[in-house]
């Protein structure tokens, strides 16, 4: 089992950080190394998603830009899905998230065309925002649920990286 729910209160949401090995999030790591020099690059998050309790189980909130959009699905299925991938490590921190925006953006978030990822991940990793592009990465979606990450970094949501949001809890 990747993640441990047993000790989360079920009261209270989490902003969970996936440190990858996959090709992609060495990738990833790489570019927002960066950023934080001072986070060794193999232990940059790659990826963020929420955790959240929904009456009987936890549930994953994530989006990745191959999906075109955002999903909420059983924290089984998570498991299920990531069980033969490669490697994971998940750093799972207490953060209050705005469970209305979460639905509003479930549902409304137009997502990403195909053409667009790699132009989009690139420049989004280094920080620059591109006109005109259609939905929103994972840690950018996540910080527009919960604006403290925002204020306290002093970055507006849409340029919120995995790394960003890493640094927030180590601080």
């Amino acid at each position: 089992m990747l993640i441990d729910t047993s000790r989360l209160d079920i009261t209270k949401q989490y902003v969970c950080s996936e440190v990858g090995t996959s090709t992609t999030a060495k990738i990833l790591q790489q570019l927002q190394h960066r950023k934080y020099k001072d986070i060794p690059r193999k232990e940059i998050a790659s990826h963020t998603f929420a955790l959240i309790w929904r009456g009987t189980s936890w549930y994953v909130w994530e989006n990745h830009l191959e999906w075109k959009g955002i999903k909420e699905y059983p924290l089984e299925m998570y498991e299920e899905i990531n069980i033969n991938k490669s490697p994971k490590k998940v750093l799972i921190n207490e953060y209050p998230l705005n469970l209305d925006a979460l639905e509003y953006l479930r549902n409304n978030n137009p997502g990403y065309s195909v053409l667009d990822l790699g132009k989009i991940t690139s420049k989004r990793l280094l920080g620059l925002k591109l006109p005109n592009t259609p939905g929103m990465v994972c840690s950018e979606t996540i910080a527009n649920c919960g604006f403290d990450i925002c204020n306290k970094l002093n970055i507006k949501s849409e340029y919120i990286t995995p790394v960003d949001w890493q640094y927030f809890f180590m601080q």
